[in-house]
């Protein structure tokens, strides 16, 4: 007991990403283009909105790093000499076996979600759930362009979706009604 009052009273430390995230984000990013490090730092800063913004001394360390295991081939370009990266044949297997294990663990967030939202004040939980409508748009819109799944199945999913959004549209109209 006393050692968990001992850890209660630690001071929370910063969350931050799953440690080798950003190397599976990297070999991610190289197996759509090749990209610079400077380019891979750009784009994470506008996906997130800032909120995940790895610097030189994550970036180039993981690039190397992936360089040196055969993941990633790098070479320079323009009058610059800017290294630009290319993902390998065993980057790509790589990076195959890593997105598995992710898909795995994505499936798994609802649960982790239910019970992070225990600990989330009202105020900041009704933020997160409108920001989260928007990433909602946003991942159907990858999945349509994607062109992994079927016209059946995307059909599908997208009958059940419309489905789930109009049980949610009474759901809260018939809430606002009743703080009328």
């Amino acid at each position: 007991m006393d050692g968990e009052k001992a850890l209660l009273r630690q001071p929370l430390r910063q969350i931050s990403q799953p440690r080798g995230l950003l190397r599976l984000y990297i070999l991610h990013r190289l197996s759509k283009k090749p990209m610079s490090g400077y380019d891979l730092m750009s784009d994470l800063d506008e996906l997130t909105g800032g909120a995940w913004h790895p610097g030189s001394g994550s970036i180039y360390p993981a690039l190397e790093d992936l360089r040196r295991r055969g993941l990633v081939e790098g070479s320079s370009r323009g009058s610059r000499s800017k290294r630009v990266y290319t993902i390998t044949t065993k980057g790509s297997d790589a990076l195959d076996g890593h997105t598995k294990m992710i898909n795995q663990f994505a499936r798994k967030w609802n649960n982790i979600r239910i019970a992070l939202a225990e600990l989330i004040s009202a105020e900041n939980l009704s933020v997160i759930l409108l920001e989260a409508t928007k990433f909602n748009r946003a991942a159907w819109d990858r999945i349509l362009n994607s062109q992994e799944l079927g016209k059946a199945q995307l059909q599908l999913s997208l009958k059940e979706y419309s489905l789930l959004l109009q049980s949610e549209l009474r759901w809260a109209n018939a809430k606002l009604k009743s703080l009328e």
